[in-house]
């Protein structure tokens, strides 16, 4: 299968292929029927989610991630999608993705886009490997 899904998905499509009703806690989307060939479309418009000081939004071949301060922008369809931080190549496509993220961000039940500094795990991590990371906008 070659959408774009979520681990969200897994639990909705177990849910399913048991015979249960799912939850409406449960934000997966049953995956049989996109399996199957049933449905065409794309399961998801967007995937969110949000860890620690961490959240993000895929778009199509577009992903926008927002680490405590700092933020970049992927094409997902390049050779080496999350190499290089685009975000000052599109700004404007990084402000219309930040935009979405942010409203689904305030619609969880502890709303809003984290913004506090990273911890020291996520600081070493993109120090690694986006040390030219530092500034954001």
């Amino acid at each position: 299968y070659h959408d774009p899904v979520i681990s969200l998905d897994v639990a909705a499509t177990a849910v399913a292929v048991a015979g249960a009703s799912a939850a409406p806690e449960l934000n997966g989307v049953n995956l049989v029927p996109y399996l199957t060939g049933d449905r065409q479309d794309a399961p998801h418009d967007a995937l969110y989610w949000r860890f620690w000081q961490q959240s993000a939004i895929r778009m199509g071949n577009w992903k926008f991630l927002k680490a405590g301060p700092r933020e970049f922008l992927f094409d997902l369809s390049g050779s080496q999608p999350e190499k290089e931080n685009l975000i000052g190549l599109h700004p404007g496509k990084a402000a219309e993705i930040r935009s979405k993220l942010e409203s689904w961000a305030e619609s969880l039940r502890t709303p809003g886009v984290p913004e506090g500094p990273l911890n020291n795990q996520e600081t070493g991590w993109y120090d690694f490997y986006f040390p030219d990371s530092q500034s954001t906008k």
